[in-house]
């Protein structure tokens, strides 16, 4: 087993088949059919299983491929020269990593496992050519970007730090529905202080807003459990009502 924090080589696995995977709805294969997805499985380069802590990628690194993450989850984050670390996004099953590395030819932030996690590689400019061939791919390829773009831009508001944690928890809720899971109970892959930092706000600030949601009825939390017990009410804190 590879130790906490190494970087992952991806050489030397078995392709991933698009057309058999059970994440297949959620990814890059999504509204694909006959031959697309052949070709889509024909830049597909070997996948790997990684453990928490394990980097896919480091920030800095070269472009060397855009993973699909089909089981576990993933954070991104940058780091600046203050040596200040900002945790700029979560990656759940179907989404893509790696998509800011197609600018400059760099990836923009270190990749971590947050838990057992498995990722799909493609090569990125066999995945450009494929995406001007086929339009559904293309398109497939701008919405789960633009999401990833949203999300980022999302945690930015000015939002009171209810409105912030609010607006996390129907986040992942909607993501797990989307993974046919429970959109009213799941666990958090993340840790309290990851989502603080993700969300701009101090460990404490988390704690106390949920603390103060428990008390009202809202949530229910068990350690990294959460139960949405109210989401109107969720959902307005998050719209600033």
């Amino acid at each position: 087993m590879p130790e906490q924090g190494q970087t992952i080589d991806l050489r030397h696995r078995n392709p991933c088949r698009c057309r058999d995977c059970h994440r297949r709805k959620d990814c890059l294969p999504a509204n694909l059919e006959g031959s697309a997805i052949i070709d889509l499985e024909d830049t597909a380069g070997p996948g790997r299983t990684l453990h928490t802590g394990d980097c896919l990628y480091r920030q800095s690194d070269t472009l060397t491929a855009v993973y699909a993450v089909r089981s576990g989850s993933f954070k991104g984050v940058r780091c600046f020269p203050s040596g200040h670390e900002q945790v700029c996004a979560f990656y759940m099953p179907g989404e893509l990593i790696g998509l800011d590395g197609l600018y400059g030819g760099q990836y923009q932030c270190r990749v971590q496992a947050l838990d057992t996690a498995h990722v799909c590689a493609f090569e990125p400019g066999s995945l450009e050519r494929l995406a001007r061939r086929h339009p559904r791919l293309q398109h497939q390829l701008l919405r789960l970007a633009s999401r990833e773009l949203s999300l980022f831009m999302d945690r930015y508001f000015e939002q009171p730090a209810e409105g912030r944690v609010a607006s996390f928890l129907l986040h992942v809720s909607e993501r797990m529905a989307q993974l046919g899971c429970s959109a009213h109970r799941y666990r958090l892959s993340m840790s309290r202080r990851d989502i603080a930092n993700y969300l701009g706000l101090a460990p404490e600030t988390i704690s106390r807003v949920l603390r103060k949601m428990v008390a009202q009825s809202l949530v229910e939390v068990e350690r990294r459990e959460v139960e949405l017990i109210d989401r109107p009410a969720l959902e307005r804190l998050a719209a600033g009502s």
